[in-house]
């Protein structure tokens, strides 16, 4: 993958999409998180895509809760496109850009050496840690309840700070 791991809400993509200042769909990769049904005339405009139908909840035992083999199948797109110099970027989409992308970008990016640490100490991502954690199981990083703990009280201490 020669460009970035972009995090984004569904409508704000069509938004890009719709005024022309996003234009490298052909050559990028989309992954949606959702629970509604896709306007697929733009997904398809993507070279390769994605879509989990699950909803933003944090319990695993949930019957619409992320689960390892949705995880899985991120991580064989995740592995496709970090290898391939034909990919420019890889948008990591749902409903608003907040919680199910943020939680999977950060994995990703962790996955990909960079920092993640953006996401989690922001006041405008508030990053899944079912959908984080996942994640990086299925892409072999290894995170324990202790690192978990610490950046989901980083996002939640620049969250309530932001808005005090």
């Amino acid at each position: 993958m020669t460009g970035e791991v972009k995090v984004s809400g569904l409508k704000q993509l069509y938004y890009d999409i719709d005024t022309g200042s996003l234009t490298d769909t052909e050559s990028s990769v989309i992954i949606v998180s959702t629970t509604q049904e896709p306007r697929w005339r733009y997904i398809d405009r993507f070279s390769d895509r994605l879509v989990l139908d699950y909803d933003d909840v944090y319990d695993e035992s949930d019957p619409y809760a992320y689960n390892m083999e949705m995880a899985e199948r991120v991580a064989e797109l995740v592995l496709r496109v970090a290898e391939s110099d034909g990919v420019s970027s890889l948008y990591v989409t749902c409903d608003y850009g907040e919680s199910r992308s943020a939680g999977m970008a950060a994995a990703i990016i962790r996955y990909l050496g960079l920092e993640d640490l953006y996401l989690w100490d922001s006041a405008v991502y508030h990053p899944n840690p079912l959908v984080y954690r996942m994640t990086c199981a299925a892409l072999g990083i290894e995170v324990t309840d202790e690192d978990l703990e610490y950046l989901t009280q980083i996002n939640k201490k620049t969250f309530d700070e932001a808005h005090d």
